[in-house]
Order: structure tokens, then C-alpha cells, then sequence
């Protein structure tokens, strides 16, 4: 499972590329975030949560019969507001809630 930290450096590569690119870090637009549910429960109650946070969600059943679920979340914001630490252990914390892993962001470019 990824940490905390983990996730953290990944972002600071992330930010780098996205600025290497010429990408903008503090306009609102479309940011994707993905996780993997170990079952079918977990995937529902990180459905209703991320939903309730204002997320719009999708939710990929068992397709590789290997147990997990892929749940797929969008909503606008900055790239800022998603690399702080604050919001990424919020992530991870509510991944782990629902027995759940946050498999990190991303954005088109």
C-alpha cells in the first residue's frame, strides 16, 4: 500500500512534469483520482463517501476475477489543493477506511 510519503514525492515529480509542460497549477479544471477496492463493499462505501465529498464517481467491477475493484473519481480543482499534504492523507485515509487502496491522480495536459 502506498504511504503517505510515498505519494507525496510522487507528487513533487508530478508537479514537476506538469510545469515542464507548461501546465497551469492553480486553475480549477477536471482532476482524476483512482483507487482499488478490495471488494465489492469496499468499493460501494468509498463510492457513497467520495460522492457525499462531491466527487463524481465510477465504479469498475472485479474485471480480472482477482478480487479488486477499480473506482475512479473526478472533481474540479487545482493541482495545488490535490498535492497538499492535508488533502493527500485524506485520500489515503479514506481509502483505507473502506479497505481500499488511493492509486494517486492525475490531469490531462
Amino acid at each position: 500500500m502506498s504511504t503517505l510519503q510515498e505519494h507525496l514525492a510522487r507528487n513533487v515529480e508530478l508537479l514537476e512534469m506538469i510545469r515542464d509542460n507548461g501546465g497551469d497549477l492553480s486553475t480549477d479544471g477536471p482532476v482524476d483520482f483512482f483507487f482499488v477496492a478490495r471488494s465489492e463493499a469496499g468499493a460501494k462505501g468509498l463510492d457513497e463517501e467520495l460522492r457525499a465529498k462531491g466527487f463524481d464517481v465510477l465504479v469498475a467491477g472485479d474485471q480480472e476475477e482477482d478480487g479488486a475493484w477499480s473506482v475512479q473519481a473526478v472533481r474540479f480543482s487545482t493541482v495545488g489543493e490535490v498535492t497538499s499534504e492535508a488533502f493527500v492523507q485524506e485520500m489515503v485515509d479514506l481509502a483505507t477506511k473502506h479497505d481500499a487502496e488511493f492509486d494517486g491522480w492525475g490531469i490531462a495536459i
